[in-house]
């Protein structure tokens, strides 16, 4: 079995570091939206997805591990083909209401993106005239 050596994140191939060439880690990285899978060698021939987040058994030529955006760090056996993203995910940030979806506040939050779960943005969204409130996690208690 060929040895992954990066994590293949939203285009860009971050090398992990091993110390026995089994578990292989990526200390305290910051995560946007999207996807990752792990490979050799910055190639395609030797590659493992997963379809569970936080953690999982990679499978190879996997379907790609959505992650959900956070500071985490990450491992990968090798020879379990085990990985983990261990970490704290940013809360979702959202906007509801008549300005953002026809459905208004009884609708589905229009969520927003974050590369440090601090500053979010909302991008070619058309609004309209109306109300709209942001909210965390979905919820009602956490609006602004």
């Amino acid at each position: 079995m060929e040895l992954p050596s990066t994590l293949m994140v939203l285009r860009l191939d971050i090398n992990l570091d091993t110390p026995d060439g089994i578990i292989y880690t990526l200390p305290d990285w910051t995560f946007s939206e999207g996807e990752a899978k792990f490979r050799f060698d910055d190639a395609w021939a030797v590659n493992y997805g997963g379809a569970t987040f936080p953690a999982g058994t990679g499978l190879l030529e996997g379907v790609n591990i959505v992650v959900t955006p956070g500071t985490y760090t990450v491992t990968f056996n090798r020879m379990t083909l085990a990985y983990n993203f261990d970490g704290d995910a940013f809360p979702s940030v959202g906007m509801i209401g008549d300005a953002v979806s026809e459905s208004g506040f009884g609708g589905d939050d229009i969520d927003m993106y974050t590369s440090d779960g601090i500053n979010y943005n909302l991008d070619g969204h058309d609004f309209v005239t109306g109300g709209a409130k942001f909210r965390q996690d979905n919820a009602w208690t956490l609006t602004g």
